[in-house]
């Protein structure tokens, strides 16, 4: 059988992060997230900034309505106290509707005017809902990382004055040549301002409205949060648990410049080519027949813990990478009940039965 593809879609993150990513693409070749729209306007460069590591998918480009939408988000941010209520009251529980004629204002101005005529997801209400939250989610959490940047640099200069009144006069005109020493890989993945629940509702909605082939075909998370929604939807869909097929241990990446970081992933994979080429085909077969051996992949666990041991001695305790079967739920169906979208038909195919990846600390 061909072997799947090693590469999974972010969820619900649309902005690749240090902590999210690194233990991820340990397994994964790649990692793809989801893009509000095509543009990558003052967007942070990929973390890790190696080519072809972190990728980005805009499911449903907005064409010539793009500079359109990007004004209206702005002017969102600007009038926060008149929309920001209605836009989350729509992908609450219930549907509830506060201020729905300015929902419905905005979304007009959006398409008003467009030199195409637009889709019918394109009109549609709950995909531009979804992108807005979307995008304000990202603008909120990429202000958020330059706060926190601004003050590890503060803290790292509080630092050096600590060391230079101490009296280490000797050393004091080198280090004040350095680059001031920044954090590297974070221990936990900083989280949106925006609820998790609604995020992963929007992200849903895009998931199944996206109809580009050659997606990843498996959920990827580091997201606690994320992850419990997913198993929690699936086990109310089929009043039974999802199947856990193996525990991978991770080591402890925390403080772990790129540099380093780079090095010692491209060993452990080319170490472990052969595991790792294992496990994702026995993923292929999961997700084809929904059934998990369970010798199988222990000794798939096994293998992986070994290799791990060998390139990143010393830094155990990183948690795990959790993998787990969806048996008879596919990977539409599931974010089609977590997006509230009602209507399944014409929605994007997806393997019969659905597989997701997450980060666990225990």
């Amino acid at each position: 059988m061909k072997m799947a593809s090693s590469t999974a879609l972010l969820f619900p993150d649309t902005m690749p992060t240090w902590a999210a990513t690194t233990p991820l693409l340990l397994l994964f070749s790649a990692v793809t997230q989801y893009r509000p729209t095509e543009s990558n306007r003052d967007l942070p460069p990929p973390v890790p900034a190696a080519p072809g590591l972190c990728r980005s998918h805009a499911p449903l480009p907005l064409g010539d309505d793009l500079d359109r939408f990007l004004r209206l988000v702005k002017d969102l941010r600007g009038h926060a106290a008149e929309y920001y209520g209605s836009f989350l009251s729509t992908l609450s529980p219930g549907g509830t509707r506060f201020q729905e004629e300015s929902v419905q204002q905005v979304i007009a101005a959006m398409t008003r005017g467009s030199a195409t005529a637009p889709t019918p997801a394109a009109v549609d209400e709950t995909i531009w809902q979804a992108r807005l939250l979307l995008q304000l989610a990202e603008e909120l959490h990429r202000e958020e990382a330059e706060l926190a940047l601004h003050l590890a640099k503060v803290a790292a200069m509080q630092q050096q004055m600590l060391h230079s009144l101490r009296g280490d006069d000797e050393e004091e005109e080198e280090e004040e040549e350095e680059e001031l020493a920044l954090p590297g890989v974070a221990a936990e993945p900083a989280r949106s301002p925006i609820r998790t629940t609604l995020l992963c509702r929007a992200w849903s909605r895009l998931f199944v409205a996206d109809r580009q082939p050659g997606q990843p075909e498996i959920l990827a998370t580091a997201n606690s949060e994320a992850a419990e929604l997913v198993l929690d939807t699936y086990a109310k869909l089929r009043n039974a648990p999802p199947a856990t097929l193996c525990r991978l241990p991770l080591p402890c990446l925390t403080g772990m410049d790129e540099e380093g970081y780079l090095g010692r992933r491209a060993a452990f994979r080319a170490g472990a080519a052969d595991t790792l080429t294992a496990l994702f085909t026995a993923m292929e077969e999961a997700m084809e027949n929904g059934q998990a051996p369970g010798a199988h992949w222990s000794q798939l666990a096994d293998q992986w813990t070994t290799a791990v041991a060998a390139h990143f001695s010393g830094t155990t305790g990183g948690g795990q990478l959790e993998i787990t079967l969806l048996p008879g739920v596919s990977l539409t169906t599931l974010c089609g009940q977590m997006g509230r979208t009602g209507d399944e038909q014409g929605a994007r195919p997806a393997r019969p039965h659905g597989l997701m990846v997450h980060v666990t600390t225990t």
